[in-house]
């Protein structure tokens, strides 16, 4: 497993200096709010020192320190064992200790003087010396520092007449051993340094005043001279650590700006990694990695100011994953107030327990111990994730398919240490889980990014992570295993649903419509028995309803839904019906998605009859009513409901249609039925007599018309019988018409009492025979119920008859002849008159035509022969014609000859045997008028006489001239003036009486005509109209006359513009009355 963490992919020292100063510069300005935090259980600052520490502050394990002090008339130093005081070295005057060393096997603290070649001095617990004899440990004229390796080794710096120099011992100053010189050095060496040992050998790392943050590695007397290309200003605190694999001496420096770190090889020289706020720099820094682990290491302290000593603060390394990464980051830590407030100086820490803080002041507070007593403990949170957070273990449970999970691994440290977080998935990503690459940096929590899969049971165990943190120190490390589910809250996707035919269902609210009592709806769900992510799933149909009269829902193989109507369904607007596709899966999520189904009324109607089946049986001229024996719609009477129409169909039972003798009617007196299938509310059979036939009777009801949904069929089977009377019981019945139209025959009807005559080949042989011989004998075979006619060939003379007669039918049974006289008597001649309007009409050029049929009286001879012959009259075309109808025709064609004359013809009628008679008939000529008649009156301007002028106009249409045409004139309210009558202009004689005017003798031209015109004298009062009529020899001619107009006052009655010969015969009778006054 690669791990993942904060330090994974982060070798790069520079890298993260960046990122921490850009933290630092965001820290900063919380540094005095830091200070002010909580009262520390961890930090101890009941110690202090009434004079003032210097800069040598050295410590030898957890509890045991020592320092140097200056006090107002002397300086020394002192050691401090489990955690109290335990003696003091006083050095007299101003001579400051340079450095100490407190050998635990001889418990021997011993001093070296900063003045003169650097004297030590010694002591014990019983106040003695130790550490051999008292000298100096360098030729010098002055010591500026020294310092002790906890393994053994001690570097010197020291000052003489040339410049600063530097010794190096592998023991100690405890036992007076020689320090050798180191060559190589420069005057530019400063007081900050730091040795460590690796393995065998001391180096030591020693700042110069160059503000490039250059510095010296001291190892055996070679001096390598490190100058940092990204320089963070003049060194000001060193220490060195042993790191690496094999171990190669390291730094962590402190400069005016910042920290610098790395080691003394070319691979990894020092350079700047962690650049502070601007104005802060390092006064002290003290960090070691002996007492980490895998989980981390790197613990210390540093102290921070700015060069006048304000925004002092307190900063420790964040651990890392390998110990060349010690030292590369540094995060602020809060202190308590007490030490916040201090004017801190120096700090040395061992191990990753203990640290020891010096502050610049007397007369106390100037000591303070840290002790690192908690570890860091682990935390998870994820939100969107439900969390489980135990002490030792936790749990993260994520929602399948949810989004990206952010779990962020912490740690906390109640001793405000900082804390690198690592995490490693102890499982490869799979199709449960997805890890992303972890993000945060050395001190910062650990955030990884999860991707939940597809799970298909309740919950599944995904994977998990070891997330381990540290502080620094072995002993504090901690472990959590986190269990990572993946919860199953992604229910199954609803599948298609499709009809039977592949058409997808409608997304609306009625998937589909199916009236009651049809076929049933199917849907059918797509898709097979597994999810997309390969759970199993199970597709169930449920319905959303109950009670009677509802749908019924019947799962098929597949997720197949039948989902048939109810037989009947009786609300009109229909019913909607839920059903529920819930698909489940294996963990138990569900979807489900309702379908809705629509009713529609109202269902097949029931069958017509009950049972289905049945034979009726009906006598021949009975009649059969078939009809409902059961409702016919269990809907009958609901709200709307359409009704039902039956509709019937009648075959014979092998298919064939009826035959004659059956009437078929709907209702009993209903209209007949033509064809076949009608509808009927009920079928009436009638049937004729002596019928026997079988007819099958298919009935169907449909709802609201003919060819609405239809109910199942019904059948009769309808038995048409016959009851036949028996032969023996018959009787034969004769009707005799002798004579009968036409003439000399005898029309005998044959009847019977039995039934079925024609079906039973009912029949009579007839034979008729003259008595006493005088003709042949003559027979025939008659239906029942007809009749036949026997020629007599004996006229109107009469005969003696015998008519024999028998009964028989098609079995062969016959009854006994009987034998019945025809006697017909002898008929007379005899003639009728003609009708009285008999007459000849003339047409002009045509001549005069009748068409005449002669009649005889009751009970004469009616086969008499007639003969016609003109007796007077204008002479016939024929003079003689014979037979019962003849058309008579003039030889003259002319009107004047013919009209208002008459024929005379004798008809003659013969019966034979001498018997004869003779009748004469006279027949007027008459005509169609043809004259037409045209009136004027007209009265003269200025008249004083009042006479009116009238003029009458006979016009003749025809083209044949007559003459001895008489005109009668009425007149009414006018008298006519004796003498005015002329007719073309010529005096005519005229009648006047009785108020008409009568004029004799007239002639009309063919095509022409006259003018008839006369005066007449008005009546004072009363109304004044004239009329005529034209006659030919008393017959009339003239085409009917309307009354003429009525007479006027005065004035002038013509159109005409001149005078017409009416005014100058009125002006002439005018002169004349006058000169009769004269």
């Amino acid at each position: 497993m690669v791990p993942t963490g904060s330090i994974f992919g982060r070798s790069s020292r520079t890298r993260w200096g960046a990122r921490v100063r850009l933290a630092a510069l965001c820290a900063v300005a919380g540094l005095v709010l830091l200070a002010a935090a909580r009262a520390h259980a961890d930090w101890r600052t009941d110690l202090s020192i009434k004079e003032t520490p210097n800069d040598v502050l050295d410590i030898w394990a957890p509890g045991n320190f020592s320092l140097g002090f200056v006090g107002t008339s002397e300086a020394g130093a002192y050691l401090f064992l489990d955690g109290g005081f335990s003696r003091r070295i006083s050095q007299g005057g101003s001579a400051e200790s340079a450095g100490t060393y407190y050998q635990q096997a001889d418990d021997c603290f011993i001093s070296v003087n900063k003045d003169g070649p650097g004297y030590r001095l010694s002591s014990r617990a019983d106040g003695g010396t130790c550490g051999g004899s008292p000298g100096q440990i360098v030729n010098a004229q002055s010591i500026v520092r020294v310092k002790h390796t906890a393994g053994g080794g001690a570097v010197v710096l020291a000052n003489d007449s040339s410049g600063p120099h530097v010794y190096l011992s592998n023991t100690s100053i405890y036992d007076a051993a020689p320090f050798g010189s180191e060559t190589g050095t420069s005057d530019t060496i400063t007081g900050s340094m730091g040795l460590g040992r690796v393995g065998s050998t001391i180096h030591a790392l020693l700042g110069t005043h160059f503000n490039t943050s250059s510095v010296y590695w001291v190892r055996s007397g070679v001096s390598e001279l490190q100058a940092p290309s990204d320089a963070l200003g003049i060194v000001q605190a060193i220490d060195v650590f042993a790191a690496g694999s094999p171990a190669s001496p390291y730094a962590v420096v402190g400069a005016q700006n910042g920290f610098l770190q790395g080691s003394q090889g070319s691979s990894n020289p020092i350079q700047s990694v962690q650049r502070l706020p601007a104005g802060l720099g390092v006064d002290s820094v003290s960090m070691n990695v002996e007492a980490g682990s895998d989980a981390g290491t790197g613990f210390g302290m540093a102290i921070v100011s700015r060069p006048d000593g304000t925004g002092l603060a307190v900063m420790s390394p964040v651990p890392m994953l390998a110990d060349t990464q010690a030292g590369t980051l540094w995060k602020f830590r809060p202190l308590p107030a007490g030490v916040a407030t201090a004017p801190l100086k120096l700090v040395a820490c061992t191990g990753a327990s203990y640290c020891v803080f010096t502050a610049a002041r007397n007369n106390g507070g100037n000591i303070f111990i840290y002790t690192n007593d908690a570890g860091p403990e682990i935390s998870v949170s994820a939100p969107g994730a439900l969390v489980v957070d135990e002490p030792m273990d936790a749990s993260v449970v994520l929602n399948e398919g949810s989004p990206p999970v952010m779990v962020t691994l912490a740690a906390n440290d109640l001793d405000d240490d900082p804390v690198l977080v690592t995490a490693s998935p102890l499982s490869a990503d799979t199709p449960l889980w997805k890890v992303g690459a972890a993000d945060g940096g050395p001190g910062d929590p650990v955030v990884v990014t999860v991707t939940p899969g597809s799970v298909c049971q309740s919950q599944e165990k995904a994977g998990s992570f070891r997330v381990q943190a540290s502080d620094g120190l072995a002993q504090h490390d901690a472990h959590k295993d986190i269990q990572v589910y993946v919860k199953h809250t992604l229910a199954p996707a609803m599948p298609p649903v499709v009809f039977p035919d592949g058409g997808v269902v409608p997304s609306g609210t009625v998937v589909g419509v199916v009236p009651a009592g049809t076929s049933a709806l199917t849907l059918r769900v797509l898709g097979g028995d597994t999810t997309a992510a390969g759970c199993a799933i199970q597709k169930r149909w449920e319905p959303r309803f109950s009670g009677a009269n509802v749908p019924s829902l019947v799962q098929g193989d597949g997720g197949t839904a039948v989902i048939t109507p109810p037989r009947v369904f009786c609300e009109a607007g229909g019913g909607d019906f839920d059903v529920r596709l819930l698909v489940e899966d294996e963990g138990g999520l569900s979807s489900f998605k309702d379908f809705t189904v629509r009713v529609a009324p109202w269902g097949s109607p029931n069958a017509v009859f009950s049972p289905d089946t049945g034979v009726e049986h009906v006598s021949a001229g009975q009649s059969l009513v078939l009809g409902p024996n059961t409702p016919s719609h269990d809907c009958a009477g609901s709200p709307s409901f359409p009704g039902v129409v039956p509709m019937w169909n009648v075959s014979q039972v092998d298919g064939g249609v009826p035959g004659g003798g059956i009437t078929f009617r709907d209702g009993i007196g209903g209209p007949p039925i033509e064809s076949f299938p009608a509808p009927a509310s009920r079928l009436v059979v009638e049937t004729q007599h002596c019928l026997e036939t079988q007819l099958r009777v298919t009935s169907v009801n449909h709802l609201g018309s003919a060819g609405g949904p239809a109910g199942p069929p019904s059948e009769r089977q309808v038995m048409i019988q016959t009851d036949m009377q028996p032969f023996d019981a018959g009787v034969l019945s004769l009707e005799l018409d002798a004579r009968p139209p036409p003439l000399d025959e005898l029309y005998v009807g044959v009847t019977s009492n039995l039934n079925c005559g024609a079906e039973r080949g009912l029949h009579a042989d007839l034979l008729l025979e003259p008595v006493g011989g005088g003709g042949p004998s003559q027979s025939a075979t008659v239906d029942m119920n007809g009749g036949w006619r026997f020629p007599l060939g004996v006229g109107c003379q009469g005969g003696h008859f015998q008519l024999k007669a028998s009964m028989a039918e098609g079995s062969g049974l016959r009854t006994p002849e009987t034998t019945t006289d025809v006697v017909l008597p002898r008929l007379s001649a005899g003639l009728e008159s003609l009708p009285e309007e008999s007459v000849l009409v003339a047409r002009c050029g045509e001549g005069a035509r009748a068409t005449l049929t002669q009649t005889f009286p009751q009970g004469a001879c009616p086969t008499s022969a007639v003969t016609w012959s003109q007796v007077e009259g204008p002479p016939l075309e024929q003079a003689s014609l014979s037979g019962g109808t003849v058309s008579l025709v003039t030889q003259d064609t002319g009107l004047d000859a013919l009209v208002g004359r008459a024929v005379v013809v004798r008809v003659t009628a013969d019966a034979g045997a001498g018997d004869v008679a003779s009748l004469e008939h006279t027949l007027p000529i008459t005509v169609e008028p043809f004259v037409k008649v045209r009136r004027r009156a007209e009265v003269p301007a200025a008249s004083e006489t009042g006479f009116v002028g009238v003029s009458v106009d006979l016009l003749n249409t025809t083209a044949c001239g007559v003459s001895d045409v008489s005109y009668v004139e009425r007149l009414e309210g006018l008298t006519y003036v004796e003498g005015s009558a002329k007719f073309n202009g010529q005096p005519v004689t005229a009648t006047w009486a009785d108020g008409a005017l009568s004029v004799t003798g007239l002639s009309l031209e063919g095509d022409g005509g006259g003018t008839l015109t006369y005066v007449a004298r008005p009546h004072l009062v009363g109304e004044r109209r004239m009329e005529g009529e034209a006659r030919l020899r008393d017959v009339p001619i003239s085409i009917r006359d309307d009354a003429g107009p009525q007479v006027p006052d005065s004035g002038c009655g013509c159109t005409s513009s001149s005078p017409g010969p009416v005014l100058f015969a009125l002006g002439a009778l005018v002169a004349a009355v006058r000169r009769r006054r004269r």
